[in-house]
């Protein structure tokens, strides 16, 4: 390309052209992401002014000042709780949204030589997500989270356990409409081809709805079982073998059976990530948790056996049965689809170019709309089931928090402090009710309060809070207020949605289309390939890594699965252990899944050896660690990890003409599992602990 020799960017597109410069950078970036620390490049072209920049933005992220700052406007101490709360969700959506789009804009800016098509707009669109997010998550604590674990606890009091399953089903398929992710697939639909992948037009497109709907049915069949096993303490590693069996024939038929089916392929693996986030997971483990406990006390007060367990996790497995069976359930529909449509009469449904725009397909009115939809029927049924089923009243809703008291400083052999904003891991409860494990039938170290108190990262701050004081009686009344944490809830959806058309689909979709051109010429790139064959493919292939990293890096769910496993473990599986062998998988799992996408890899050979493999180390692996690895793989996609992917894989099959661009969050899900299992069977064999070690040895509750 013809670029001014005088312009910076030309210089460094210069030194990247050799394996050396692509080692820096990435090198570069991966000390922005905090993996090595600043001083490991004080003596690189990294200077103390960029270790003082990074070491100042990292202050930002620690909400003490802020606090500090509010106390000395004489805030009451219940406004300061709640504005350290929403500084907290702010600065977590900050970490988690920022870092992937410098990363995606800078790769744009030094390998293309290209910025972002619309600058304003895309900072509008990633502004709306980052606030949208934060009013959404805090309207679950305001409003859902009380009504679910309302349920939980006074359920089975009322019902039956097979109504109980039928609620938990009628539960699943709501929660999965109001997962922010599932919404990254409306923008989707329309780059696909219907010429070139048909089944998955018809899936995307024409039947979105019943697409989503049987996601959704996954989920309830997933809250379901999942409930089963809470109340019957079910081991989880059968369950897994029954549930991948019928999901790996499936996804066989579709390779092998029917090639029509072979693109929907990726799209049905792909929808396991988009149903475990911030909606899903807490109300299905605070419900099945609930149910747990309260069948246990009816049966301790009936002189029957409690049910009872070793494992100190419990709460876990939920996360992995809601990824695996939202994948057969869409594989099941893409079979019928073959049934029912032909491929003719799906060419037939394709509706001509028009530019008449319905009131409906504009923004915001589009978003709006989506969010109404998604928000207002799991909200109203979590109403109907409290007054109606319960025929109790309403949790006191409240926008304020309790102050917590001071808690110890995390570390092996004692508890994560909680966080003061009353959310936990991404809303997954990891209190275990297991009886006898401390007192009152609670577990040591864990808290008492489904949804108010769970453990936070290692290390936290153990600054000296005042006494827990009661909550501060709002003068608004509670009908009042869960009216605000609906609009909250609505608001907060109708922003996110904004961020994903104008940031995360439009970001994703221009470095998809250019990161092909690094090493092919692809037919909108008239100066490509810029590389040379080698170092395209290094560039390629490295920018999903670093995605990979710096998305699954900033998640806070890891953290807090990190600090939960060293301390079950008493510090000899490590929480960075844990935290880089999810970061390690899942990068490696993006940058061998978008070989898919760029050179045509069978995704069905993916899918066989990678789950060969995680089902052979789960063999030899143990209870405890077989929950934390298989649900450690859904912990890590996000609503904020999905669209980027989603779009950037879409972009790339756009500019290399594959048929579609599905299958990278397949491979990014799995490839954790193995990296756990690995790690734990490593660990193992140095401390020299085989599986059937006696349980002081394995990983249980200290």
């Amino acid at each position: 390309r013809t670029w001014n020799p005088l312009c910076p960017l030309s210089r460094l597109s210069r030194l990247v052209e050799s394996v050396e410069g692509a080692l820096f950078l990435v090198s570069v970036l991966v000390n922005c992401s905090g993996y090595f620390g600043p001083s490991y490049y004080q003596h690189t072209l990294i200077n103390c002014k960029m270790s003082n920049l990074l070491a100042q933005l990292s202050l930002l992220t620690k909400s003490d000042k802020f606090r500090a700052y509010l106390e000395a406007k004489r805030w009451k101490p219940w406004d300061v709780r709640l504005g350290v709360h929403y500084y907290e969700l702010i600065m977590e959506q900050l970490m988690a949204i920022v870092p992937i789009s410098v990363l995606l804009i800078g790769a744009m800016l030094i390998f293309f030589g290209r910025g972002v098509s619309n600058p304003p707009e895309m900072l509008f669109g990633l502004s709306a997500a980052i606030f949208g997010l934060t009013l959404f998550v805090d309207s679950l604590r305001v409003c859902i989270m009380p009504m679910s674990d309302q349920l939980g606890v006074e359920l089975p009091k009322v019902l039956t356990l097979p109504w109980i399953l039928a609620v938990a089903f009628v539960l699943g398929v709501l929660v999965t409409y109001a997962e922010p992710a599932i919404a990254s697939l409306t923008p989707l639909a329309k780059l696909v081809d219907p010429e070139k992948a048909p089944y998955l037009y018809s899936a995307l497109l024409e039947n979105r709805e019943s697409t989503v709907l049987m996601v959704g049915v996954g989920v309830g069949f997933a809250a379901m079982l999942g409930t089963m096993r809470f109340v019957k303490g079910w081991p989880m590693l059968p369950i897994i073998v029954a549930t991948l069996i019928p999901a790996v024939l499936a996804a066989m038929y579709m390779w092998w059976g029917d090639p029509n089916l072979r693109p929907l392929l990726g799209l049905a693996w792909d929808c396991g990530a988009v149903t475990t986030g911030p909606v899903t997971v807490p109300v299905l483990i605070a419900l099945g948790i609930g149910v747990m406990k309260t069948v246990n006390e009816q049966k301790a007060e009936g002189g029957k056996a409690a049910t009872k367990s070793d494992n100190a996790l419990e709460g876990f497995g939920i996360v992995t049965l809601a990824s695996l069976l939202p994948v057969l359930m869409v594989q099941l529909f893409g079979i019928y689809l073959t049934f029912a449509y032909s491929i003719d009469d799906i060419m037939d449904m394709v509706p001509p170019p028009t530019t008449v725009v319905s009131i409906f397909d504009t923004s915001p009115v589009k978003e709006l709309v989506n969010a109404l939809r998604a928000v207002l029927p799991l909200f109203f049924v979590l109403i109907l089931l409290v007054k109606f089923v319960l025929k109790s009243d309403l949790p006191a809703f409240t926008f304020y928090l309790k102050e917590e008291p001071a808690a110890p400083k995390a570390g092996a052999g004692a508890a994560p402090a909680p966080r003061s904003d009353g959310r936990n891991f991404e809303g997954l409860d990891l209190t275990v009710f297991d009886e006898g494990a401390g007192e009152g039938g609670k577990p040591k170290g864990a808290s008492s309060d489904i949804e108010s108190e769970a453990a936070t990262e290692a290390g936290g701050a153990a600054a000296a809070r005042p006494p827990a004081e009661e909550v501060h009686k709002p003068e608004w009344s509670p009908q009042t207020t869960m009216i605000l944490g609906l609009a909250e809830a609505i608001s907060g959806m109708t922003l996110f949605n904004l961020g994903l058309g104008f940031g995360f689909s439009s970001i994703g979709d221009q470095v998809g289309q250019l990161l092909p051109a690094a090493f092919l010429a692809t037919a909108d790139e008239p100066g490509s390939p810029y590389y040379s064959y080698g170092i395209g493919v290094f560039i390629a292939l490295g920018v999903l890594f670093l995605l990979g990293f710096l998305a699954t890096r900033a998640e806070p769910a890891l953290n807090v699965l990190g600090a939960i496993v060293e301390d079950l473990s008493k510090g000899s599986f490590s929480k960075n252990m844990l935290v880089y062998a999810v970061c390690a998988g899942v990068s490696m799992g993006m940058a061998v899944g978008v070989t898919k996408i760029l050179f045509g890899a069978p995704l069905i050979w993916f899918i066989l050896i990678k789950y060969s493999i995680a089902l052979a180390l789960s063999y030899y692996s143990t209870e405890d660690f077989i929950c934390i690895a298989w649900d450690s793989a859904g912990v890590t996609t996000g609503p904020v990890t999905v669209p980027f992917v989603l779009a950037t894989g879409v972009g790339c099959s756009k500019a290399v003409l594959a048929p579609e661009g599905f299958g990278i969050l397949t491979c990014a899900s799995v490839w954790p599992i193995c990296s756990v299992l690995s790690m734990d069977l490593i660990r193992r064999f140095v401390l020299k602990k085989p599986p059937g070690a006696p349980p002081s040895d394995r990983v249980t509750a200290t």
